[in-house]
């Protein structure tokens, strides 16, 4: 064991081996310098996971000439209880006999040193075991003296990490929160389909695409049919309850990459449809939307309502010099649907 001669040594030493390391790597190098230069059979340093503190995670650990994986533990029944009354704690001998916890082990002498924050918590401890007892009270007082400096450095780098750990949390919720808020600038706030600023966009990039040799594109944009007599016969809330559900049923029975859902209006939706879709293989798109609305049972307040949507579908063609082009001719295509009877679609180019 240490004698009193030795202090001045084992510091420099100590200081020496483990100034160039930061983070986990201090933490495992200052265990293992510290087992080697106490002599000691095992060195762990941990953080509380609770308060009052009942449970530790051990942040590094050395024992007989080897680092140990992280692992938790619960206080009660250790010596380490001792050290989260806030004061350093010396066990001379007996350690294995005297802790319940310890009673399989051959642990003779313990040197536990709490570990505070630079706001007055106690953040952790660090601990020294050995198979060897020590000897007088001499030693013990240097032994305690000497590990208690060796716990600034604990200290200030454990410190620091929480620090960052609080910085990269901080930092991870306001991601996510920018996240949130991209999204909800996209997103309309009813059916949580893209609103039209985003679905405009989304246009604009197929076109710009398309300009450049890229794939083609098609659009659709459908219209809930009566919708103003339903609001009118059943109120705000059902006419709400039936844009929702509309929503629904396109982004239930649409593919992601493939087709592009938005609300462009009070109850119109446009869908733009990627991968190259010819004139006919859009109509089909359309058809299998308006058919999958008018086979939904829509129930509001307890009533079920028939309802049905009308929609237009448009093609980029050689006379179009941009989507809005597009857009405004797939328009008409819907004005011709709604015309004809409703519950249908019709194509710009006279396919239906």
């Amino acid at each position: 064991m240490i004698e009193e001669g030795d202090a001045y040594t084992i510091l420099k030493r100590l200081v020496e081996i483990t100034s160039p390391y930061l983070g986990d790597d201090f933490f495992t190098k200052t265990v293992e310098a510290v087992g080697n230069l106490f002599d000691a059979d095992m060195v762990f340093v941990t953080r509380a996971l609770d308060y009052p503190p009942t449970r530790v995670r051990v942040l590094a650990a050395w024992q007989e000439g080897r680092i140990l994986d992280s692992f938790d533990f619960d206080l009660v029944g250790t010596p380490c209880e001792l050290v989260f009354n806030g004061v350093p704690v010396v066990i001379e001998g007996d350690v294995s006999r005297n802790f319940q916890a310890e009673k399989c082990s051959t642990f003779e002498s313990y040197i536990g040193i709490p570990l505070w924050s630079r706001d007055g918590e106690m953040i952790g401890h660090y601990a020294i075991i050995s198979t060897r007892p020590i000897s007088t009270v001499a030693q013990a007082n240097v032994l305690r003296e000497i590990a208690q400096i060796c716990a600034h450095r604990f200290e200030t780098e454990l410190w620091r990490l929480l620090i960052e750990g609080e910085k990269e949390a901080a930092y991870r919720q306001l991601q996510a929160l920018n996240a949130r808020l991209e999204q909800e600038a996209i997103t309309d706030f009813l059916t949580k389909l893209y609103n039209r600023r985003y679905f405009s966009h989304r246009c604009d990039e197929a076109f710009g695409r398309m300009q450049r040799g890229g794939t083609c594109f098609a659009l659709i944009l459908f219209d809930i049919d009566h919708f103003k007599a339903v609001k009118d016969a059943h109120g705000h809330d059902a006419g709400d309850a039936v844009l929702v559900g509309v929503a629904e049923t396109f982004r239930h029975n649409t593919r992601e990459n493939l087709e592009v859902i938005g609300r462009v209006g009070g109850e119109e939706y446009a869908v733009l449809c990627l991968g190259d879709l010819d004139a006919s293989a859009a109509v089909g798109t359309a058809e299998r939307l308006r058919q999958a609305v008018a086979a939904r049972a829509f129930i509001v307040g307890g009533c079920r309502l028939e309802i049905t949507v009308s929609g237009g579908v448009a093609h980029p063609g050689s006379g179009d010099e941009s989507w809005e082009r597009v857009y405004a001719r797939a328009d008409r295509a819907l004005y011709l649907a709604k015309k004809a009877g409703r519950n249908r679609v019709c194509a710009a180019d006279g396919a239906a």
